[in-house]
C-alpha cells in the first residue's frame, strides 16, 4: 500500500503541481496517508515524529515525507532524521538518513554551509559502525532548482534510490527497519546535536572516545534532572580529557583595543555599566568591532569600528536575536 501511494506521487506530481497548492486529495498522500501507514506499520511510537510535505505556502521541487526522533529533533530544520525524498522528474525515490540543511544555511555562508554539512555527512558514514546492504554515502540526485532542495542533496549521511519498479511495500519496511538501527546507532554516537562533535574534530577525521560517546549519549534524555544526574554518574572523579587543536583566528591588534578602552574609562557604551576590578586590579570591560573582522563584512581594526562594552551587552550584540540586540541599541 505504501509502495502505490509513493508511485502515485511519483508519477502524477508534475502534472498536479499546475493545479492550486494545498487542495484536492492527492495533497493528503504526502501530508496524510503515508505517514499514516508507516505510523500503523512501526506501532504508532511515540519515540519518533512522521510527517510529509508538498512544500510551504507552494509546490516545492521535492516532496518528502521524514521519520525524526523526538529526543533529538522535532523538525528537519534541525538534527539529523530519516527522510523519503522523491526527485518526481526521474521517478526515483530516496531513503536517506540525512541531515538538516536549515541549522547551517541559517548559520553560515552558502559556500562555508555546503562544506560544513558534506564533511559532517561523510565523518558519520565513516565512524557510525555497519550500514544497511545497498546504502551508500554521498550526494543524491534531486534535479534541485531551489537553495532548500539543493541542501536536500548534499546532506545524505547514507541513501538508497528507489526507481519506480523497484518500489515495494516489503523492500521498503525491511530497509526503514535497517535504517531504524542505523539512526539508533548514530544517536547513540553524537547526541541530540549534530555539533557535540566540534567541527575541527571532523576536520581531522577523529573518532571519539568511550567517555564522549557516553556524555553525547546522555543529550538525549529530555529531563534536565536525570540527565544532570546521569552525568554525575558518569564524570565522578575524572578529569575531563584533552586533545589538541588548531584554531584559525583573525589576528587583531590588542594594544589599540586597551587604548581604546582606557579612552572610555572601560564604561560600556551602551548600558553606562561601569567597570568591575579585576583581581590584578585593573578595571574590566571587552572591545567589541561593530563590523566583525574580515569575512563579508570586511570590519577594520580601527578605533572606528570599535566600542567599549560591558559582558553582558558584548554576549548580546554577539549571539543575540535580532529582538534583543535592538532592544539594547534604541
Amino acid at each position: 500500500m505504501i509502495d502505490a501511494l509513493f508511485k502515485k506521487v511519483l508519477l502524477e506530481y508534475q502534472e498536479e503541481k499546475k493545479k492550486p497548492f494545498g487542495t484536492g486529495p492527492f495533497f493528503g498522500i504526502v501530508t496524510n496517508e503515508i505517514p499514516t501507514l508507516l505510523r500503523d506499520t512501526f506501532g504508532n511510537n511515540d519515540k519518533f515524529k512522521i510527517y510529509g510535505s508538498f512544500g510551504t505556502g507552494g509546490w516545492s521541487d521535492t516532496p518528502w515525507v521524514a521519520i525524526l526522533n523526538r529526543n533529538i529533533t522535532e523538525s528537519t530544520k534541525n538534527g539529523y532524521y530519516i527522510v523519503y525524498l522523491l526527485n518526481t522528474k526521474k521517478n526515483l525515490l530516496y531513503l536517506s538518513l540525512a541531515v538538516g540543511w536549515s541549522q547551517f544555511q541559517e548559520n553560515f555562508s552558502v559556500n562555508e554551509a555546503r562544506e560544513k554539512i558534506q564533511k559532517y555527512s561523510t565523518y558519520f558514514y565513516k565512524h557510525v559502525g555497519k550500514m544497511p546492504q545497498g546504502f551508500i554515502n554521498g550526494p543524491v540526485d534531486l534535479d534541485a532548482e531551489t537553495p532548500l532542495s539543493k541542501g536536500y542533496e548534499i546532506g545524505q549521511i547514507i541513501s538508497k534510490a528507489y526507481s519506480s519498479t523497484e518500489i515495494e511495500d516489503a523492500t521498503l519496511i525491511k530497509d526503514l527497519k535497517e535504517l531504524f538501527l542505523t539512526y539508533d546507532e548514530l544517536a547513540n554516537f553524537t547526541g541530540n546535536d549534530i555539533l557535540n562533535i566540534p567541527y575541527e574534530q571532523i576536520v581531522k577525521d577523529q573518532d571519539i572516545d568511550k567517555n564522549e560517546r557516553a556524555i553525547n549519549k546522555i543529550t538525549l534524555i529530555k529531563d534536565s534532572e536525570n540527565a544532570l544526574e546521569a552525568l554525575r554518574q558518569l564524570i565522578t572523579d575524572q578529569p575531563p580529557g584533552k586533545r589538541e587543536i588548531t584554531i584559525m583566528k583573525v589576528v587583531r591588534n590588542t594594544r589599540l583595543a586597551k587604548l581604546y578602552k582606557i579612552n572610555k574609562k572601560y564604561i560600556c557604551e551602551i548600558c553606562g555599566l561601569k567597570p568591575f576590578i579585576q583581581k590584578n586590579g585593573q578595571p574590566y570591560a571587552e572591545a567589541d568591532h561593530i563590523k566583525p573582522l574580515g569575512g563579508q563584512t570586511n570590519g577594520l581594526d580601527s578605533p572606528e569600528n570599535i566600542r567599549c562594552l560591558c559582558a553582558q551587552c558584548h554576549a548580546i550584540v554577539t549571539h543575540g536575536s535580532d529582538d534583543e540586540i535592538r532592544k539594547i541599541l534604541l
